[in-house]
Protein backbone atom coordinates (compact mmCIF):
# COMPACT_ATOMS: atom_id res chain seq x y z
CA UNK A 1 0.00 0.00 0.00
CA UNK A 2 1.71 3.39 -1.09
CA UNK A 3 -0.43 6.44 0.53
CA UNK A 4 0.37 10.17 -0.24
CA UNK A 5 1.88 12.51 2.40
CA UNK A 6 0.27 15.40 4.40
CA UNK A 7 -2.24 17.23 2.54
CA UNK A 8 -0.86 17.06 -1.11
CA UNK A 9 -1.86 14.15 -3.54
CA UNK A 10 0.65 13.10 -5.52
CA UNK A 11 -0.37 12.76 -9.39
CA UNK A 12 2.38 10.10 -9.67
CA UNK A 13 2.36 7.29 -6.49
CA UNK A 14 3.57 2.86 -6.45
CA UNK A 15 4.92 3.77 -10.57
CA UNK A 16 0.29 4.68 -10.90
CA UNK A 17 -1.33 7.37 -12.67
CA UNK A 18 -4.75 8.09 -13.44
CA UNK A 19 -6.37 10.63 -15.42
CA UNK A 20 -10.02 11.83 -15.73
CA UNK A 21 -11.06 13.08 -19.37
CA UNK A 22 -7.04 13.40 -20.16
CA UNK A 23 -6.48 15.01 -17.19
CA UNK A 24 -3.60 13.76 -14.72
CA UNK A 25 -5.57 13.07 -11.50
CA UNK A 26 -4.17 13.20 -8.02
CA UNK A 27 -3.76 10.30 -5.88
CA UNK A 28 -4.00 9.51 -2.32
CA UNK A 29 -4.25 5.78 -2.06
CA UNK A 30 -2.83 2.93 -4.35
CA UNK A 31 -2.96 -0.66 -3.55
CA UNK A 32 -3.57 -3.83 -5.88
CA UNK A 33 -7.07 -3.57 -5.62
CA UNK A 34 -7.70 0.13 -4.67
CA UNK A 35 -6.81 3.92 -6.56
CA UNK A 36 -8.55 6.37 -5.34
CA UNK A 37 -8.28 9.68 -5.94
CA UNK A 38 -9.87 12.62 -3.77
CA UNK A 39 -14.02 12.96 -4.59
CA UNK A 40 -13.61 16.40 -5.72
CA UNK A 41 -11.59 15.86 -8.29
CA UNK A 42 -13.96 13.39 -10.60
CA UNK A 43 -16.97 15.05 -11.86
CA UNK A 44 -19.55 14.33 -10.64
CA UNK A 45 -23.07 14.61 -11.49
CA UNK A 46 -25.50 16.31 -9.48
CA UNK A 47 -27.67 13.14 -9.52
CA UNK A 48 -27.42 9.26 -10.55
CA UNK A 49 -30.85 8.00 -8.82
CA UNK A 50 -31.24 4.25 -8.71
CA UNK A 51 -34.22 2.27 -6.92
CA UNK A 52 -33.32 -0.68 -5.06
CA UNK A 53 -34.23 -3.98 -6.00
CA UNK A 54 -34.67 -7.50 -5.53
CA UNK A 55 -32.97 -9.90 -7.91
CA UNK A 56 -36.01 -10.17 -10.39
CA UNK A 57 -35.61 -5.82 -10.44
CA UNK A 58 -38.64 -5.77 -7.99
CA UNK A 59 -38.68 -2.85 -6.07
CA UNK A 60 -38.12 -2.66 -2.59
CA UNK A 61 -38.96 -2.72 0.17
CA UNK A 62 -42.23 -2.72 -1.30
CA UNK A 63 -42.81 -4.24 -5.14
CA UNK A 64 -46.69 -4.21 -4.99
CA UNK A 65 -49.80 -1.78 -4.14
CA UNK A 66 -53.30 -1.15 -4.86
CA UNK A 67 -54.46 2.58 -6.27
CA UNK A 68 -54.55 5.15 -3.49
CA UNK A 69 -52.18 2.89 -1.26
CA UNK A 70 -49.44 4.42 0.16
CA UNK A 71 -45.87 2.43 -0.37
CA UNK A 72 -42.38 2.94 0.10
CA UNK A 73 -38.98 2.92 -2.58
CA UNK A 74 -35.50 3.18 -1.28
CA UNK A 75 -33.55 4.94 -3.73
CA UNK A 76 -29.80 6.08 -3.35
CA UNK A 77 -28.14 8.92 -6.05
CA UNK A 78 -30.35 11.85 -5.21
CA UNK A 79 -27.60 14.34 -4.76
CA UNK A 80 -26.92 16.67 -2.34
CA UNK A 81 -28.72 16.71 0.93
CA UNK A 82 -30.79 19.62 3.06
CA UNK A 83 -29.43 21.05 5.44
CA UNK A 84 -25.77 19.88 4.29
CA UNK A 85 -24.34 17.19 6.09
CA UNK A 86 -20.69 15.51 5.89
CA UNK A 87 -19.80 12.90 3.65
CA UNK A 88 -20.55 9.39 5.55
CA UNK A 89 -22.63 11.02 8.37
CA UNK A 90 -26.50 10.88 9.04
CA UNK A 91 -28.46 12.53 11.09
CA UNK A 92 -28.83 11.53 15.01
CA UNK A 93 -31.18 8.68 15.76
CA UNK A 94 -33.68 11.22 17.87
CA UNK A 95 -34.26 13.81 14.60
CA UNK A 96 -38.01 14.22 14.19
CA UNK A 97 -39.39 12.73 11.10
CA UNK A 98 -39.97 16.66 9.73
CA UNK A 99 -36.82 17.20 10.03
CA UNK A 100 -34.45 14.38 8.52
CA UNK A 101 -32.54 15.16 5.83
CA UNK A 102 -34.10 15.73 2.34
CA UNK A 103 -32.68 16.07 -1.52
CA UNK A 104 -32.18 19.73 -2.79
CA UNK A 105 -33.10 18.74 -6.07
CA UNK A 106 -36.65 17.41 -6.98
CA UNK A 107 -37.95 14.44 -6.90
CA UNK A 108 -40.80 12.36 -8.66
CA UNK A 109 -42.02 8.84 -8.78
CA UNK A 110 -44.08 7.44 -11.71
CA UNK A 111 -45.94 3.93 -12.01
CA UNK A 112 -46.37 2.83 -15.33
CA UNK A 113 -45.34 6.58 -16.84
CA UNK A 114 -48.47 8.04 -14.55
CA UNK A 115 -47.41 10.12 -11.98
CA UNK A 116 -47.65 9.28 -8.08
CA UNK A 117 -47.70 11.90 -5.33
CA UNK A 118 -45.04 11.80 -3.14
CA UNK A 119 -45.60 11.84 0.35
CA UNK A 120 -42.77 11.80 2.33
CA UNK A 121 -39.11 12.06 0.81
CA UNK A 122 -36.12 11.36 3.57
CA UNK A 123 -32.80 9.59 4.73
CA UNK A 124 -33.71 8.34 7.92
CA UNK A 125 -30.95 8.32 10.58
CA UNK A 126 -28.37 5.43 10.77
CA UNK A 127 -28.71 4.78 6.71
CA UNK A 128 -25.58 7.25 5.00
CA UNK A 129 -27.17 7.41 1.54
CA UNK A 130 -30.11 5.92 1.48
CA UNK A 131 -33.34 7.49 1.24
CA UNK A 132 -37.10 6.68 1.60
CA UNK A 133 -40.07 7.78 -0.41
CA UNK A 134 -43.33 6.97 0.44
CA UNK A 135 -45.47 7.60 -2.57
CA UNK A 136 -49.42 6.96 -3.65
CA UNK A 137 -50.38 4.56 -6.12
CA UNK A 138 -51.63 6.33 -8.52
CA UNK A 139 -55.60 5.97 -9.28
CA UNK A 140 -54.78 6.18 -12.75
CA UNK A 141 -51.91 3.14 -13.11
CA UNK A 142 -52.85 0.22 -14.89
CA UNK A 143 -53.52 -3.20 -13.27
CA UNK A 144 -50.33 -5.57 -13.73
CA UNK A 145 -46.57 -5.77 -13.53
CA UNK A 146 -45.40 -1.81 -14.31
CA UNK A 147 -42.60 0.06 -14.15
CA UNK A 148 -41.32 2.45 -11.21
CA UNK A 149 -39.50 5.29 -11.92
CA UNK A 150 -38.30 8.19 -9.94
CA UNK A 151 -36.45 11.45 -11.14
CA UNK A 152 -34.37 13.48 -8.90
CA UNK A 153 -33.19 16.71 -10.78
CA UNK A 154 -34.41 15.54 -14.04
CA UNK A 155 -31.81 12.65 -13.58
CA UNK A 156 -34.23 9.35 -14.55
CA UNK A 157 -33.56 6.10 -12.67
CA UNK A 158 -33.43 2.79 -14.74
CA UNK A 159 -37.02 1.54 -14.44
CA UNK A 160 -37.73 -1.18 -12.24
CA UNK A 161 -40.38 -3.56 -11.29
CA UNK A 162 -44.17 -3.12 -9.34
CA UNK A 163 -47.34 -4.42 -9.51
CA UNK A 164 -50.26 -2.09 -9.09
CA UNK A 165 -53.30 -4.80 -7.85
CA UNK A 166 -56.27 -4.29 -8.20
CA UNK A 167 -58.13 -3.26 -4.43
CA UNK A 168 -60.22 -5.75 -2.58
CA UNK A 169 -63.41 -4.06 -2.23
CA UNK A 170 -65.63 -5.59 1.18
Amino acid sequence: MTEAVGDIAASLLANTTATINGVPAPLVLVTPAVLQIPYETAPVAPSAPGIFTDATNNSMPVGSGSAGQVVTLTITGDGLVSPPLADGATSSPDTPMDQLLVPQLPVTVTIGKEPATVQFIGITSGNVGITRIDFVVPNDAAPGLQAVVMTVGGAASAAANFTVVQAVVQ
